[in-house]
């Protein structure tokens, strides 16, 4: 029977499962903050013609009064939205040659090259983590 540690997989499938997570929550705050924005837009309009062509005061007062809660609610709107964004955003380090590379090769020498080159972590500096569902190197007992 062979017996590894597991830990870093275990890890790395967990995180893997809250980041998507997050990008769900991000999609659905973006989506909801857009359907919200609109009604607002077209809310606060109707308020500020309302404001300006009423001579009643106390109609120019509610139509103030409704101007300020749509931008409250707007505001709330763009904390959701920057943090939608913010979910899914996680600084990474780039090599900016191989970036630049890619980014100027065509897709076919790209996928080519991807497929002939394998990362060596001795070089990188960083331990590299085990894909989830690899199997445990032999001698591992």
């Amino acid at each position: 029977m062979a017996l590894y540690d597991r830990t870093d997989e275990l890890h790395a499938q967990r995180e893997l499962i809250a980041r998507e997570k997050l990008a769900t929550v991000g999609e659905i705050a973006s989506g909801v903050a857009h359907e919200v924005n609109n009604p607002l837009a077209a809310i606060r309009m109707e308020a500020e013609l309302l404001g300006r062509a009423s001579k009643d005061p106390e109609t120019s007062t509610t139509a103030a009064t409704i101007q300020r809660e749509v931008d409250r609610a707007a505001r709330i709107v763009r904390s959701l939205l920057r943090l939608a964004r913010r979910a899914d955003t996680t600084p990474t380090r780039v090599q900016m040659n191989d970036l630049v590379r890619d980014v100027v090769e065509d897709p076919p020498a790209r996928a080519a090259r991807r497929e002939r080159t394998v990362p060596d972590p001795a070089r990188s500096g960083r331990a590299r983590r085990p894909r989830l569902g690899a199997r445990a190197p032999a001698g591992r007992d």
